[in-house]
């Protein structure tokens, strides 16, 4: 498991000879298994291990205050080592969540077990979410983070969902919790908020229409997106991938798959021999979000190209997928560069 985030065998080494990698092997595959996108699961096996070095895992239950206790020492440590560079302004709570999820996952972790507002509801509507709607554990997971303070504040009011009108809605994403919040922060809230009460009032739990009421914030489209390049630039790249060399054939295909099907670099690594069904002329791909497989035609060029890859650079080897540890470039893309 290790061996899919780290390309030096040093590095390698030192996770796993690290304090309770079978601990932290089995989360990190729980997470694999929800979907997670690389760079997220990337992040979260380093923390794993920071963790670990600093917490006895198998000592007994460890509360919440502990663990924000030691992300503040190591906060600290990196402070007088000067190693903060590369560390997000939030790494403090990032620690103490990932932390949190961890030993919850290993049921380690000691919670308090007050009952919040609105505890039946979320979790008859998170089900709803997972069973009906086919949303991933995380999204799902997102949505009761966004709702649980509404229900807080409809506590702190004593107002019965039954009773919410637009103008409650309009008090409550006008409140003091939402003044400091990004736009695309509240265009989630409102998401969750929308998504609820189209539930509620399906099922007779509040008034009609209160979803349509709901005002979101306005998001200009790829505002945040860094710009990709122009299609003269791409069509450049793909002739300049045209020539004969064991590298050119093996990057005309990865380069088509992105241009042409706009696959993300993760699902290109993925791509096993078995995905590519020649008969029917179709590429099948195993989305990493919600895990299901959607099916693509398989164009002349990018079938030709992965032809010719297949059958003059691609050197034998028992790895399908992008499993192979020994290079950064394994997976059914592999040159001739890589471990034989």
């Amino acid at each position: 498991m290790f061996e899919r985030f780290l390309k030096r065998a040093r590095d390698r080494s030192r996770y796993l000879d690290g304090p309770f990698a079978a601990e932290r092997e089995r989360y990190m595959a729980h997470l694999c298994s929800e979907g997670r996108t690389e760079g997220v699961l990337a992040e979260i096996n380093g923390l794993l291990l920071t963790i670990a070095e600093r917490i006895d895992v198998l000592a007994g239950s460890v509360t919440r205050e502990q663990l924000r206790a030691a992300a503040h020492e190591w906060i600290k440590e990196r402070a007088a080592s000067n190693r903060t560079a590369g560390r997000p302004k939030n790494a403090g709570r990032r620690f103490t969540s990932v932390g949190c999820a961890w030993f919850r996952f290993l049921g380690r972790l000691s919670e308090s077990r007050v009952e919040m507002p609105g505890s039946d509801l979320l979790n008859s509507f998170s089900a709803c979410l997972l069973d009906e709607c086919g949303f991933s554990p995380v999204t799902v997971q997102g949505r009761r983070e966004c709702l649980q303070p509404f229900f807080c504040w409809l506590e702190q009011r004593k107002r019965p969902l039954s009773a919410v009108n637009a103008r409650d809605m309009s008090a409550y994403l006008s409140s003091s919790k939402f003044a400091s919040l990004r736009r695309t922060t509240i265009s989630l809230h409102v998401q969750a908020l929308r998504s609820f009460f189209r539930y509620a009032s399906g099922r007779g739990l509040c008034a009609v229409g209160i979803a349509e009421c709901i005002d979101a914030p306005l998001l200009y489209a790829f505002e945040h997106l860094p710009q990709g390049p122009d299609w003269e630039d791409v069509k450049r790249l793909i002739v300049d991938a045209s020539g004969e060399t064991p590298e050119d054939i093996r990057d005309r295909p990865i380069l088509l798959l992105h241009a042409v099907y706009g696959f993300r670099v993760s699902e290109v690594r993925q791509l096993r021999l078995e995905d590519i069904d020649w008969q029917n002329e179709l590429i099948r791909l195993r989305r990493s979000k919600h895990g299901k497989t959607q099916e693509y035609p398989l164009t002349q060029d990018v079938g030709e190209a992965m032809l010719s890859y297949l059958k003059n650079v691609r050197p034998r080897s028992p790895h399908r997928e992008c499993s192979c540890p020994c290079h950064s470039r394994s997976g059914l893309f592999r040159g001739r560069d890589s471990h034989q």
